[in-house]
């Protein structure tokens, strides 16, 4: 039987039990490959569904099992750039457990964007605040030439924001300041 866990039939709630259940007996049966097993249309695992979905206590559970935070879908995303792309209030724990687990705070995935430029560009301030607080570089910047800092002048106005631009008292290249 193919089951798949993006069915349209099932709700995020449903589909996280089968996840969790169907991790538990993979992992239970010799068989933790499951954790890190990729759904065949977008690459995403177990780990990045639940860390977009805002489900943060599935994603402890998958990092507990050894989810591996690094791995990318077929866009290059990871699991924290897809949470950190979420406005959803689970999104914040999962941001700092990801992180705790080694997630790449600066990973680029395939529009050269980082998970910081992705918060900054959805406007989500507490995710961008978690992430500069984790070290992220507010110079890199996107397949746009866009930095993390200019998308974040136009797209989250903060205190925090505002004490990193003062740092760079000339807009850093190839950014829109």
């Amino acid at each position: 039987m193919c089951l798949s866990l993006r069915s349209e039939s099932l709700g995020t709630e449903e589909v996280c039990q089968l996840g969790h259940h169907l991790l538990n007996s993979g992992v239970h049966a010799g068989k933790p490959a499951l954790v890190n097993r990729t759904d065949s249309s977008d690459g995403r695992t177990l780990l990045s569904i639940a860390a977009h979905a805002g489900l943060a206590d599935v994603v402890a559970l998958l990092l507990c099992r050894g989810a591996d935070p690094s791995l990318s879908d077929h866009q290059g995303q990871t699991a924290l750039t897809l949470a950190a792309r979420q406005g959803h209030a689970g999104v914040l724990q999962i941001l700092l457990t990801l992180i705790a687990h080694g997630a790449e705070v600066d990973r680029v995935d395939y529009e050269g964007r980082t998970p910081l430029i992705a918060a900054a560009y959805m406007g989500h301030k507490e995710a961008v605040e978690i992430l500069l607080g984790a070290g992220a570089q507010v110079d890199l910047a996107d397949g746009d030439g866009r930095t993390a800092l200019s998308v974040a002048a136009l797209c989250v106005p903060s205190e925090t924001v505002d004490e990193r631009m003062r740092a760079y008292p000339e807009a850093p290249p190839n950014s829109d300041l």
